[in-house]
């Protein structure tokens, strides 16, 4: 029981006290005044319970207000964070769609160089350079397309590192290609050949650990 309640009991006992001895009084005068100091007493026992209820009702009205100004709050903290999920997802989306598209080109080339066939005799000497050298055009637009990409702190800091490097690897395995056939003997051939396919290897193995990265 608080001390409000304690007071507002006491006043009214008061004010009882006060009929009571209204009730008991003799002689017109004194009747009067008795009647009139209870009376004056129950206004202010009234006047007082009426304020110590609109404090009440006010403290619970506040109560609610500021309840359902938190959930507000709350609701608009959340449309927020759903929001700003929501620009991250599309943000993360359209990033792994730009990878998975250098990946695809990448794991193509660094497939095609694998299993190259370097001294195809069905064709001329000069298509034979012509399609190393479109080899190493596509190896230089691969590079200028990753480079493009801006790195993200938040999304594929993994990815980003593997694919450089397969993308580099794939660009030396292309050039070795076409300085294959700039080669001054079989040896040197030999030793071309032999660090093309190596290189175009390792790529391919990045790039398949690029888009397991991509994936997860």
């Amino acid at each position: 029981m608080t001390i409000e309640v304690l007071l507002l009991i006491n006043i009214a006992g008061l004010t009882l006290l006060g009929y009571m001895i209204a009730i008991n009084a003799h002689g017109p005068t004194r009747l009067g005044l008795s009647y009139l100091v209870a009376t004056l007493m129950l206004a202010g026992t009234v006047w007082v319970v009426v304020q110590h209820v609109n404090a009440d009702v006010g403290i619970q009205h506040r109560q609610e207000m500021q309840l359902a100004e938190q959930k507000l709050q709350a609701q608009e903290a959340q449309l927020r964070e759903q929001a700003q999920g929501s620009q991250e997802q599309k943000a993360q989306a359209a990033l792994a769609e730009k990878l998975r598209g250098v990946l695809t080109k990448g794991t193509s080339i660094s497939s095609r160089l694998v299993s190259l066939d370097l001294h195809d005799r069905s064709v001329d000497y000069d298509i034979l350079v012509a399609r190393a050298s479109a080899v190493v055009k596509e190896a230089d637009e691969l590079k200028a397309e990753f480079e493009a990409i801006p790195p993200s702190s938040q999304f594929f800091t993994d990815a980003f590192g593997t694919l450089k490097e397969a993308v580099q690897l794939i660009k030396e395995a292309a050039y070795y290609y076409r300085s294959f056939y700039s080669s001054e003997d079989s040896d040197q051939e030999d030793l071309r050949s032999r660090i093309m396919r190596q290189k175009a290897k390792s790529a391919s193995e990045l790039f398949q650990k690029a888009g397991n990265q991509i994936t997860t």
